[in-house]
């Protein structure tokens, strides 16, 4: 079993694993049966969360883990009206997903050290690209596109490809990653506006405070209305924002 030098712990890094492998299971039943339009948005959904979620220091929570791997397997189940997933072998808990946990591994993704290096990074563009597509999401901005190509880069990591093949991949991921970031500037200067200079505090309060990153404003958002009249600072990147500021 393996460990992460971030803290995560070698039970929670195999379940990510089994989750994208559950991922990638999932993409493939998509693109082989048709879906209705609201299912799918569902899945893409599903699939953006989960990519996002095995980022470093996103979620280390195994159970969290345990319960996006039965949804894969619900929407596959859904998907084919059987239980045909591999996955379904396991008997749902922690400790019987573990077992399967050797198979889904980042060097089960090919023998050859070259092809393997080139799907893990495709990977690891797709975990960036979900980070920023599911902000959108959150703003209720989507791109099918978008949802299209994570899937179809999840069959391709898991399946015989070509080196060829493989570095095209690699930077049709950037492309769409470039695609991403545009949708993810337009959803956040329609919803809040353009960002302007303002003049902020770069002190502390004696008051209680909260300390985030400001990548999400939604949740931002959301955190000034919970803390607004309770004497609770809010602070980002340095800057502080009283309680009853704009998000921008």
């Amino acid at each position: 079993m393996k460990g992460g030098m971030c803290g995560k712990t070698a039970e929670t890094a195999e379940l990510q694993d089994l989750l994208l492998l559950s991922l990638s299971r999932l993409s493939k039943q998509v693109a082989q049966k048709s879906c209705a339009e609201e299912v799918l948005e569902r899945i893409d959904a599903h699939i953006t969360e989960s990519l996002f979620s095995t980022l470093t220091n996103v979620n280390f929570d195994s159970d969290y883990f345990v319960r996006k791997i039965k949804t894969s397997i619900g929407f596959i189940t859904s998907i084919n009206g059987e239980h045909s997933c591999d996955l379904t072998r396991a008997d749902g808990s922690v400790e019987g997903y573990l077992k399967l946990a050797p198979k889904a591994g980042i060097e089960r993704l090919d023998d050859d050290d070259d092809l393997r290096s080139l799907k893990e990074l495709t990977l690891y563009g797709l975990k960036g690209l979900a980070a920023y597509y599911y902000h959108a999401l959150n703003l209720g901005y989507r791109d099918k596109t978008i949802s299209e190509f994570m899937r179809k880069a999840l069959i391709d990591i898991r399946s015989a490809r070509t080196s060829d093949e493989l570095i095209a991949l690699v930077l049709q991921c950037g492309k769409i990653g470039v695609s991403c970031m545009a949708l993810l500037d337009r959803a956040n200067t329609e919803t809040y506006g353009k960002p302007e200079v303002t003049c902020v505090s770069t002190g502390v309060n004696s008051r209680p405070g909260i300390l985030i990153t400001g990548h999400d404003l939604k949740d931002l958002e959301m955190l000034l209305e919970q803390t607004e009249g309770t004497g609770v600072d809010v602070y980002t990147h340095g800057e502080m924002l009283p309680a009853n500021a704009s998000v921008l």
